[in-house]
């Protein structure tokens, strides 16, 4: 059904499945880059169970860039490669996808460097974005711990 664009496919939960090779995981990318009804995104990295590797984040993120449809997008971690891959200033989709309403970041490991360009997307880039949500994150230059409970981090811009 993602393959083909499925009008009723609006919601995607990556999680259980995950694709087995970096070819797999640029396909998905290059079709979820496509899809034109997709309007819900999670993309949920267990630690307990099959972890996505860096390589494998860079290929999903190559092609998940160019989606226009999107308006809630949630990222679980770890995910290594999510500020270098994705949540950089220089990345199109921040612009492009004036759908994007909500973004939800839980479980990363986030520096002063990911926190400025976390900063520079959502004040410069995203500009309809009106929710964002940082729960059971912590910062690798101190002890500092965002949203130790839920929701508290959530901002309404």
């Amino acid at each position: 059904r993602l393959n083909q664009n499925d009008p009723t496919l609006t919601t995607i939960c990556l999680d259980e499945w995950f694709p087995v090779n970096i070819m797999e995981w640029h396909d998905v990318g290059q079709t979820l880059g496509r899809n034109t009804h997709l309007t819900n995104l999670s993309i949920l990295n267990d630690s307990d169970g099959e972890a996505i590797s860096v390589t494998d984040e860079w290929a999903l993120y190559s092609g998940l860039q160019h989606n226009r449809s999107i308006q809630i997008l949630h990222f679980t971690g770890p995910l290594p490669a999510l500020f270098q891959g994705f949540i950089h200033p220089s990345n199109t989709f921040w612009e492009s996808n004036i759908h994007l309403v909500d973004l939800s970041l839980n479980g990363l490991e986030m520096g002063r460097k990911e926190m400025k360009q976390l900063s520079q997307v959502i004040t410069t880039k995203a500009k309809n974005l009106v929710a964002l949500d940082i729960t059971h994150c912590w910062s690798r230059d101190g002890e500092c711990f965002f949203g130790d409970d839920d929701n508290l981090f959530t901002m309404l811009l």
